[in-house]
């Protein structure tokens, strides 16, 4: 009897096994242990930091990928030109591999106005005499935005529009000098017309834009 109980019951032990089964995939009533464990994984974004001549530049946003300089002109004999040399470093994380500038908000007024003015209303006429060309010294050679070694643009087709030039601004670290030079030149072109711009002052800004990834040919990265 003894035997027969423990058939009995071996026999019943190996069936719950059996049962539970059936009964998990027939009326859903059985369950199988599980255990969960959630680990919690992290991650951030890379980030550019653009800076010009190591700081911050005069931003409209809090975009750290694009900074703003300040260009002055003034005063300029006909046939003078100015350069305005920026270096540029990326102190974030990941490198960039396209840079742009977009000149802007220009300012032309009209100066001291001297008597051989021939213009001394409104705004100023220097930026309608100026030819200017932007180019990134990468190291190994000159990349122009716009001009070229032996061009230059005329300001009023350059102004309000978007320019860029593909070239890698590595990762630099908070102390690391090394970057490219931002080179803009502009020259008060030699015309019949220069004393219509006699004392005259010229600003503008240049807002430079670094990206992640390379901008694509023949068209422009948004502003």
């Amino acid at each position: 009897m003894a035997d027969d109980n423990r058939l009995t019951r071996r026999r019943v032990l190996g069936g719950i096994g059996t049962i539970g089964a059936a009964g998990a995939l027939g009326a859903g009533t059985w369950v199988a242990y599980s255990d969960t464990e959630t680990k919690r994984l992290a991650t951030q974004a890379g980030t550019l930091d653009l800076k010009v001549e190591g700081e911050d530049g005069q931003r409209d946003s809090q975009d750290d990928s694009e900074d703003m300089i300040r260009v002055q002109s003034g005063p300029l004999a006909p046939g003078e030109a100015f350069t305005d040399v920026e270096k540029l470093t990326n102190t974030g994380s990941v490198a960039g591999q396209c840079v742009s500038i977009t000149i802007g908000d220009v300012s032309s007024s009209e100066g001291e106005n001297p008597e051989s003015e021939t213009n001394t209303g409104g705004s100023g006429e220097l930026d309608d005499q100026l030819g200017l060309r932007a180019a990134l010294d990468v190291g190994d050679g000159i990349e122009f935005f716009f001009g070229g070694s032996d061009s230059i643009a005329d300001f009023d087709d350059v102004r309000g529009e978007t320019f860029f030039v593909n070239e890698e601004l590595p990762k630099t670290g908070t102390n690391d000098e090394s970057g490219d030079d931002l080179i803009i030149q502009g020259l008060f072109r030699d015309r019949s017309d220069n004393n219509a711009a006699q004392g005259d002052r010229l600003e503008f800004d240049v807002a430079v834009r670094l990206y992640e990834n390379r901008c694509e040919e023949g068209s422009k990265p948004d502003k």
